[in-house]
């Protein structure tokens, strides 16, 4: 029985250039800031997210708002938007993260039509924003453009997983790892108790909940700016723990469905 919030299958979507780093065990950790930032200055709302790291939607007289002005002082960014206010720490833009699409146990049940127990074919059609949002251009021109073709790469989660936990720990480097909530956000008003943790980065809105979401957060680190990069070596992979693909593509699942009990 898988657990349903473990992996069923893990993918990344990008330009040829970065996705092949990634069979060579190279994870390039982003921050929150740049996707601000990106959003901002190239309108990409795919890979790009204008209030990301956002830990509180409240009303102005909410007592919470003095509350977080006198506990964080400077490290506060305050948001006026259509009668709310947005709470925002300028910290948590600055924290190594690394993103990919995490398709779970769960994300099985709720994606497919169970009518009856027993081995059921699941089928999974990716949004079309995650083959148009992740590179410059799906179409290769000519030879030059080639390493910025539209590439993707599936990833076994367990392989995958134990690689960044084992180098992780070699490293002596503090992390989370976790799914994207997409639902807390569609509340009316939100808050998110910040604290050392970052729980804040793995929230996102509801218009974002197409792209499966799993991030790894490097909690004891953090950039001196937005265009810094962090590496993670987790080391050469294996041919049978990933697939490169250059295609739009889709995937099924044989699943055994069994009654919890």
């Amino acid at each position: 029985m898988v657990p349903d919030d473990h992996g069923v299958i893990l993918f990344r979507f990008g330009e040829k250039r970065w996705i092949e780093k990634i069979a060579d065990g190279n994870l390039s950790f982003s921050c929150a800031g740049a996707f601000i930032n990106q959003a901002k200055k190239t309108g990409n709302t795919v890979q790009g997210d204008e209030y990301e790291g956002i830990f509180a939607r409240l009303y102005p007289d909410d007592s919470r708002i003095d509350k977080m002005k006198k506990r964080l002082g400077n490290d506060l960014e305050e948001i006026n938007q259509n009668g709310y206010v947005l709470l925002r720490r300028k910290s948590a833009k600055l924290k190594p993260i690394y993103c990919f699409y995490g398709y779970t146990a769960r994300d099985v049940l709720e994606d497919a039509n169970i009518e009856q127990l027993g081995e059921n074919v699941i089928r999974h059609e990716f949004d079309e924003r995650m083959f148009g949002g992740f590179s410059n251009s799906e179409d290769v021109k000519n030879v030059l453009s080639e390493d910025r073709r539209f590439t993707m790469i599936s990833l076994q989660p367990k392989p995958f997983v134990d690689r960044v936990r084992f180098f992780m720990a070699l490293n002596g480097y503090g992390f989370k790892m976790g799914k994207v909530n997409y639902e807390l956000l569609s509340d009316d008003t939100f808050f998110i108790e910040p604290t050392s943790e970052y729980n804040e980065l793995f929230y996102k809105s509801p218009e974002y909940s197409y792209q499966y979401e799993a991030r790894i957060c490097m909690k004891n680190m953090r950039f001196h700016n937005i265009f810094e990069r962090f590496d993670l070596d987790i080391g050469k992979l294996k041919s049978e723990e990933y697939h490169i693909n250059y295609n739009k593509l889709y995937f099924v699942i044989n699943a055994v469905i069994a009654r919890r009990k």
